[in-house]
C-alpha cells in the first residue's frame, strides 16, 4: 500500500493497529485464540494516507481470521518495504492457524458474492463479501 497520498491525513499507524486489534480481543479470547501484531520497528510514527480504508481492510482481513479460526493464532503484521522522498511503501499482512484457502478457489475468492466453500456458509453466518470489498 503506497500510505502517502496528497489527499490523506496524518494518522499514528501503531495506535491505528492498536484499535482495531482492541476491537478483537474480546471475539479471540473467547474462542481461545491467540490475537498478535508485529510493527516494524523502522515505520515512522505517523503516516499521511487513508486511515480509515486501511482500518475497513485489516477489519475484513482480521474478521475473516478470527471467524474460521478454530483454535491456535491470528496475527497482523506491518512491514516498511520502502521508504523513498514520494513515501513508505508497507506490507500488511494477515495469518492464521484456521482453515485455509485452497489454492484452486483463491482466484474466485476476490470476485463478488463468491464464497469459498458450499459447506463455509453452512457452517458460518456472512454474506461473504468481506474479502471482495477488501
Amino acid at each position: 500500500i503506497r500510505v502517502l497520498s496528497p489527499y490523506g491525513n496524518a494518522f499514528p499507524l501503531e495506535k491505528l493497529i492498536s484499535d482495531i486489534l482492541n476491537s478483537f480481543y474480546s471475539q479471540a479470547e473467547a474462542k481461545g485464540l491467540s490475537l498478535t501484531a508485529f510493527m516494524d520497528p523502522d515505520l515512522p510514527p505517523l503516516l499521511l494516507g487513508d486511515p480509515i480504508r486501511i482500518r475497513q481492510i485489516l477489519t475484513n482481513f482480521l474478521s475473516n481470521g478470527v471467524k474460521f479460526t478454530e483454535r491456535g493464532s491470528v496475527s497482523l503484521s506491518v512491514k516498511l518495504i520502502e521508504r523513498d522522498w514520494e513515501g513508505v511503501k508497507l506490507k500488511f499482512s494477515v495469518s492464521d492457524t484456521g482453515i485455509g484457502i485452497g489454492e484452486e478457489l483463491m482466484e474466485q475468492l476476490f470476485t463478488p458474492f463468491r464464497q469459498g466453500e458450499s459447506f463455509l456458509s453452512r457452517n458460518y453466518d456472512g454474506a461473504a463479501l468481506g474479502l471482495p470489498l477488501s
